[in-house]
């Protein structure tokens, strides 16, 4: 249990997920509780949230980390089940757990595995430096997700506005298996449903999930975040986003 007072450090687990669609929580800093509440939802309704506020203590200093010890030798099973306990959820945006749609798509045969770098609500720049900067974590996340799922193929579908990235993650992606592909900078190329459709020629049938035909999308964030939990063994406490406009 945590208490009023207590110490607590980067990355320590804080609440466990209340059921299978939810996700752990864990600390994004170093220092003490000081209170338990209601607080402000990060979200347009400005609903009130069960809040644990942590008092930063400036050093934030990681609390001991579990990284795999040979990432290459864990069973789908366990690669999923670490990014379970690392809280990872979908950074897409629709912050689905992550660890269900991998053993959703598992099951459920899926055969093709995209990584959506569409990124193309206007001003939106997170993702394109994330796959400038990070490209080898990125596809590293992302072949342990292939693994996880049991995907015959990996694309990667990056809006044709962003060279360097395509740059990167093509020459990360050397010897990997993954396929880089340009679609076209168009709304809403960062939708799911449209990005299977540029890439792969298949559509959605109404009402219906990608994994009907056979397929998995996941944000380029999400992989990274993956590579992150199983190689360093630290939970997702933070992301990348864009501030912009006037």
């Amino acid at each position: 249990p945590i208490y009023i007072g207590d110490k607590v450090l980067k990355g320590q687990l804080l609440a466990a997920a209340a059921g299978t669609l939810s996700a752990p929580v864990h600390a994004p800093t170093s220092g003490h509780i000081v209170a338990f509440g209601d607080g402000l939802a990060p979200h347009p309704s400005g609903l009130p949230i069960a809040t644990l506020t942590i008092e930063a203590d400036g050093e934030d200093r990681w609390v001991d980390l579990n990284p795999a010890a040979d990432p290459d030798a864990l069973s789908p099973e366990e690669i999923a089940a670490r990014v379970g306990q690392a809280g990872i959820v979908g950074l897409g945006g629709a912050a689905f757990p992550s660890a269900v749609k991998l053993n959703l798509s598992r099951r459920g045969g899926v055969d093709t595995l995209i990584l959506n770098g569409g990124e193309c609500e206007p001003y939106l720049t997170c993702d394109d430096r994330l796959m400038r900067e990070r490209a080898v974590e990125i596809v590293a996340g992302a072949m342990l997700m292939r693994r996880a799922v049991g995907a015959r193929r990996v694309l990667v579908g990056i809006e044709d506005n962003k060279p360097e990235a395509m740059a990167a993650m093509r020459a990360a992606a050397v010897g990997s298996g993954l396929d880089v592909a340009a679609v076209p900078a168009m709304y809403p190329m960062g939708s799911e449903k449209q990005l299977i459709q540029a890439l792969t020629g298949k559509e959605v049938p109404a009402e219906g999930r990608a994994a009907d035909i056979g397929v998995l999308v996941h944000n380029v964030g999400t992989a990274y975040a993956v590579q992150q939990a199983i190689h360093l063994g630290r939970p997702l406490v933070s992301r990348l986003v864009t501030v912009s406009g006037g």
